[in-house]
């Protein structure tokens, strides 16, 4: 426990200075992807990610589409004007969309998760569209930062505040439940496709159907909200650390199963798995992935436990076979693991 206890240690502290490189680094990242747009420049169309884009008085496009970033225009935009996780300001005197053709009613600017705002002044051919954008900031700073610009301050505070919240989970899976955790691990590496498949039917099919049958009767409600509420995502997590697990103990080698070992492969994962959060939109995929992974590995190992826990049906005057036996206590049957050794022939016997 002492050396899992340093190894959790040693793993918070480099986990930590790559946070800060991280943290460090991405203003330098986001300044070489910025580019900016020099004063009185034209052309066709304007894309960025992770940055915000200012298209001054004299300068002219044909489309603008900004990922993860605020626009503001005080020029021309001729058709569309698309930002998603950002929001759109229109400037008196800009103009945007006058190239759309008349009475068609094409839209000219989109904004998701953004909040959109025309001036007086401001000339606009076609429709403006605001998704989202009452709640706008409250929805950047919980769902679109942490995904598509991981490294601002709020999604930095979220992140500490998460990996620590699952560090402790998986602590506290592991010291609880060290070889189910492993199981779950080693299945959804051996099953992977299978894992993932269950995991999207579960998830997306299974968890809602049950839950709208266990909505219909009086009773069922009762038993739908700590469902919903409470077991759900217990297994969402409890399949994540198993994932974690698994990830840590790739890393470290090896397939010992004692708590120790077990405990610190998990939180070697799941730092990783935290870490990788930080890459805008690949790494919020690969949490997801491992998410659903898990959640699929832990209902069909639950299922493949209670099987073993029935065991085959053993009539009165009948005696078990070694393998119905190995397979009742959920050991190994004849024949998996290497044939005995033969035995000596006895001796004949003296004339």
């Amino acid at each position: 426990m002492r050396r899992a206890a340093l190894g959790i240690v040693a793993v918070l502290i480099v986990s930590c200075g790559l946070l800060l490189a991280l943290w460090l680094a991405a203003p330098a990242v986001g300044l070489a992807h910025a580019g900016g747009v020099a004063p009185g420049q034209a052309g066709g169309q304007k894309v960025a990610f992770f940055e915000s884009v200012t298209l001054g008085a004299d300068d002219s496009w044909s489309d603008v589409v900004v990922v993860g970033g605020d626009v503001v225009i005080e020029g021309t935009v001729t058709d569309h004007v698309v930002v998603v996780g950002g929001d759109v300001t229109v400037r008196k005197g800009a103009s945007v969309g006058h190239n759309l053709e008349a009475g068609h009613d094409d839209t000219a600017i989109v904004c998701v998760f953004g909040k959109l705002t025309i001036e007086s002044g401001a000339s606009v051919s076609g429709r403006a569209v605001e998704v989202a954008g009452g709640n706008s900031a409250a929805l950047r700073n919980a769902v679109v930062d942490p995904v598509v610009r991981p490294w601002t301050l709020i999604s930095v505070i979220l992140w500490i505040a998460s990996t620590i919240l699952i560090v402790m989970v998986a602590v506290i899976a592991t010291a609880i439940a060290p070889k189910q955790v492993a199981f779950v691990g080693r299945r959804a590496r051996r099953h992977a496709p299978s894992s993932l498949g269950w995991g999207v039917l579960g998830l997306f099919i299974g968890v809602p159907l049950l839950t709208v049958v266990l909505l219909v009767t009086v009773v069922g409600i009762i038993v739908a909200v700590p469902w919903f509420f409470i077991g759900v995502p217990l297994l969402l997590l409890f399949g994540y650390v198993s994932i974690g697990a698994l990830i840590g103990r790739l890393i470290l080698g090896g397939d010992d199963a004692r708590r120790g070992r077990v405990m610190l492969a998990a939180v070697v994962g799941v730092v990783i798995l935290s870490v990788l959060r930080w890459v805008p939109f690949v790494g919020s995929i690969v949490v997801a992935l491992a998410l659903v992974m898990g959640f699929g590995a832990t209902v069909t190992s639950i299922w493949q436990w209670r099987r073993r826990s029935r065991g085959p049906a053993i009539q009165p005057g009948w005696a078990p076979t070694a393998t119905a036996a190995a397979l009742a206590t959920g050991g190994d049957a004849p024949g998996d693991g290497p044939p005995p050794a033969a035995e000596p022939p006895s001796a004949a016997p003296l004339g």
